[in-house]
């Protein structure tokens, strides 16, 4: 390559540039770049500034540029590619009822979803089973044996101050005496997507104001 350049004004017959720079200006695309960037395939110039220059698979293009690299291209950056995205669980709030018919029919939760609840409702289940036991309904072994395995199944219980207050809210809107109701309802507004329940009487308490599913959706 002769001549004086148009742009430095000066020969280039004196100027060598480097075999990766060449890859770059005929316009190769960046794999390309990186192969000529083998050690192989570099001069005795290419390593006369003192040590040979990085392998193609240690640096990438915007760095040989001067330009850090950039987090897009994990090729580049370092980083892993980004996983796929994995779609939350499904959040179902259910009832101390509910709770018993889990339990004693052995039904098993799908692992792809999360049962939530007021922290109330070991408690009112358990005032359940002892009603049950005093009807005659169950005896003491099989009603403990429930209380053991609703206390085995994972729960994310509730008690905060904003579900209490909404909880209020609910109550006072809907002019119930008690807020027992409306706290099931208060997290299910808060922090699931429905409301699992076996009483009729909450799941008409509940309409419209939550959205209600069957207790078929918590299964495996």
């Amino acid at each position: 390559m002769t001549g004086d350049s148009p742009v430095l004004g000066m020969s280039t017959a004196s100027v060598e540039m480097p075999a990766w720079w060449r890859a770059v200006a005929r316009g190769r695309n960046s794999m390309s770049a990186l192969r000529a960037l083998d050690g192989s395939t570099l001069s005795d110039d290419d390593h006369s500034s003192g040590g040979a220059l990085p392998r193609a698979h240690d640096r990438c293009p915007s760095e040989l540029l001067g330009a850090a690299p950039t987090v897009q291209n994990p090729i580049c950056s370092g980083f892993p590619p980004k996983p796929p995205t994995i779609p939350s669980m499904t959040r179902y709030v259910i009832d101390a009822p509910t709770l018993l018919h889990l339990v004693g029919d052995g039904l098993q939760i799908d692992p792809r979803h999360q049962i939530v609840a007021p922290n109330v409702i070991r408690s009112q289940a358990l005032c359940l089973l002892l009603e049950a036991v005093r009807r005659g309904d169950l005896t003491e072994d099989l009603a403990l044996q429930h209380h053991e395995r609703l206390t085995e199944l994972k729960m994310r219980l509730l008690g905060d101050r904003v579900s209490r207050r909404t909880a209020w809210k609910i109550a006072r809107e809907q002019g119930w005496d008690s807020t027992s109701d409306a706290e099931y309802l208060a997290v299910t507004r808060l922090q699931a997507d429905a409301l699992v329940t076996v009483d009729p009487a909450l799941a008409a308490k509940a309409e419209g104001i939550v959205p209600l599913a069957d207790v078929e959706a918590l299964t495996v």
